[in-house]
């Protein structure tokens, strides 16, 4: 999936008040506007929607009811660059967090035959390319081409070989990492003082979200789009304080091409628009009553 490959690919909290947010959700839990942007995909699983005992909290109620640490508010930025570096230290601070208390300790073998499979499927993919420029330049020169065909032909079959290895490399190496973020998850707190559930836990999640989002959006988007106005850097700042915005549009697959500065705007045009309709209506109604 993206999100996990854009969480592994950037590793590498600040502040103490929770933050207000303009983001409503319906009662069904889901949040309309983001609907109309993304459709999630068949087949995503949802990693909170599952049964608990009583020592175990439902994350997604967490993550619906606890006051997430919001982000240090930027400062009174103005200009891209001086967004652009508010943006990038978040990143790096957000990165250092994972990469000190939220990741495990990845075993040696499983670090060695990732980075062997990956330093091959990448030699793999250079001799392919060679092998194709060869054929390219033999057939413009009218040469015969049948060697190179036939190397080019080698060379994508060492390709796709490669590239299973890697995959299953891959593979394994999330798998540790999800075994031990789902441990992590799971652990069972000591309920001798009466306490079932510390939401703090849960600020790992928050923080893996926060950083997909800051990877994928790129500081300098965001700059750029922040720096327009005070209202946009607002949409972006109440972003990353929502935790169930943020874990929505992850798991929709987040904007095409990670436009997500398009997404800000459309999502809150979007609900502009439902609250100017839901004042409308709402004095519509009290003028019938009064006409009445």
């Amino acid at each position: 999936h993206r999100t996990t490959t854009s969480v592994w690919t950037t590793f590498p909290s600040v502040g103490s008040l929770p933050a207000t947010s303009s983001i409503h959700v319906n009662s069904n839990g889901t949040n309309a506007a983001v609907s109309s942007l993304f459709e999630p995909k068949k087949g995503d699983v949802d990693d909170v929607n599952k049964t608990s005992t009583p020592i175990i909290a439902p994350a997604d109620t967490i993550l619906s009811s606890m006051p997430p640490l919001a982000p240090p508010f930027p400062p009174n930025c103005k200009s891209r660059l001086e967004y652009k570096t508010y943006y990038e230290k978040l990143l790096q601070n957000y990165r250092r967090e994972i990469m000190t208390n939220i990741l495990p300790s990845i075993p040696l073998y499983l670090r060695n035959d990732f980075l062997m499979s990956l330093k091959q499927d990448l030699n793999a993919q250079v001799q392919l390319r060679q092998a194709q420029n060869d054929l390219a330049q033999k057939q413009q020169c009218q040469e015969d081409t049948f060697a190179a065909e036939k190397h080019v032909e080698e060379t994508k079959c060492l390709n796709q070989h490669s590239e299973a290895e890697l995959v299953l490399a891959g593979t394994s190496l999330l798998s540790f990492i999800h075994s031990h973020l789902q441990d992590k998850e799971d652990t069972k707190l000591d309920t001798t003082n009466g306490e079932s559930f510390c939401p703090q836990q849960l600020q790992w999640k928050i923080t893996l979200m926060r950083c997909c989002i800051l990877t994928n959006a790129t500081p300098h988007q965001l700059a750029t789009y922040s720096v327009s106005s005070k209202r946009n850097a607002d949409h972006v700042y109440n972003l990353l304080c929502d935790p169930n915005l943020m874990k929505e549009i992850l798991i929709s697959d987040g904007p095409k091409y990670f436009r997500y500065t398009s997404m800000l705007q459309i999502y809150h045009s979007i609900l502009a628009s439902s609250s100017l309709s839901s004042v409308t209506s709402i004095h519509d109604n009290d003028e019938k009553k009064n006409n009445n």
